[in-house]
């Protein structure tokens, strides 16, 4: 049970983050507190606003993913490591956003 719960909150909260760095980030601004940090994004005003839409997108699709590659899992895992399974995906998916989102930039943000 702890699982289930802990999939439907991490994945909700993946995707209300991902959508908050999405739509309000690029328009604060660069600042070093808030937002895609990454060594291009913080180079221009047009480059901080594309790595936070293309992050955004990045935690929103890794939030969606966290119940469609967990629960097919779920059967085959005793009960006591679901939660484990789910902890990877979400390490995982977390990994895959920064890397796409910093390849993304590398080619876009010169």
């Amino acid at each position: 049970m702890l699982a289930w719960i802990l999939m439907v909150f991490m994945s909700g909260l993946f995707v209300l983050l991902g959508w908050l760095v999405f739509k309000y980030v690029p328009a604060m601004g660069r600042n070093a507190f808030i937002g895609i940090r990454i060594p291009w994004a913080m180079q221009s005003d047009a480059n901080w606003q594309f790595a936070n839409r293309t992050g955004g997108k990045a935690l929103m699709v890794a939030g969606c993913a966290i119940p469609i590659v967990s629960v097919p899992v779920f059967p085959f895992v005793d009960p006591g490591t679901r939660p484990l399974v789910v902890t990877a995906v979400m390490v995982f998916g977390v990994a895959a956003a920064v890397l796409w989102t910093q390849n993304r930039c590398a080619r876009q943000c010169r």
